[in-house]
């Protein structure tokens, strides 16, 4: 992480100059984050015959109902699964 990488700059005395950046970490552990994180999330739904759209957002919306940054549109029209 950014974070991370000026940590190890400052211990080795790097010379460097500060990038401002919004921490997105919470997001990106929602897309990767093991074992449910989104991306698996569909890896998964794409490896069983009887997957498909509407049981992949099922699940998440299930998972992540109460996600602070997680949000669907609720007017999609996929079929139920």
């Amino acid at each position: 992480t950014f974070k991370e990488e000026e940590a190890l700059y400052v211990k080795e005395g790097i010379d460097f100059k500060h990038v401002e950046f919004i921490d997105n970490q919470i997001v990106l552990d929602l897309i990767e984050a093991r074992p449910n994180g989104i991306l698996l999330m569909v890896d998964d739904e794409t490896i069983v015959p009887e997957g498909a759209d509407a049981k992949f957002m099922n699940k998440a919306e299930s998972m992540y109902k109460k996600h602070p940054k997680f949000q669907t549109d609720k007017n999609r029209k996929l079929k139920d699964s």
